[in-house]
């Protein structure tokens, strides 16, 4: 799929991600890339929540508008879990993060290492 195929105001792939089917979707193209960053929602003290916040892509760029998700310390280290042993190949997966479509039971990278017996910290 190329960014052209994309609906700005509809990202949502047809057919993936079930789960979530409900939920808003945005679509952050290339050109927007440089929108998204990740960072503490004050001045850095100890357990502070943090932020991240992107532009997502809207039919007409009028219409854009910055997005800011608040993210607790526990949500941070939620991210942090899902993502810290996985190659980047791994996240470029469709089906690491999230069940495949008609799959609800496949289990994400955190429970397969937890389903190992490997301890998440």
């Amino acid at each position: 799929m190329s960014e052209d195929d994309v609906d700005p105001e509809n990202p949502r792939p047809e057919g993936h991600y079930p789960r979530f089917r409900d939920n808003k979707w945005h679509y952050v193209p290339d050109e927007l890339a440089q929108t998204i960053s990740l960072g503490p929602a004050g001045d850095g003290e100890q357990g502070q929540d943090w932020v991240l916040t992107f532009t997502p892509e809207r039919r007409n760029k009028d219409d854009r508008e910055k997005v800011l998700v608040r993210l607790t310390p526990r949500a941070l280290h939620e991210l942090y879990i899902e993502t810290k042993s996985l190659s980047t190949d791994q996240r470029m997966q469709r089906d690491t993060m999230t069940p495949a479509d008609g799959d609800e039971e496949r289990p994400t990278s955190r429970r397969r290492l937890l389903q190992a017996g490997e301890r998440a910290e």
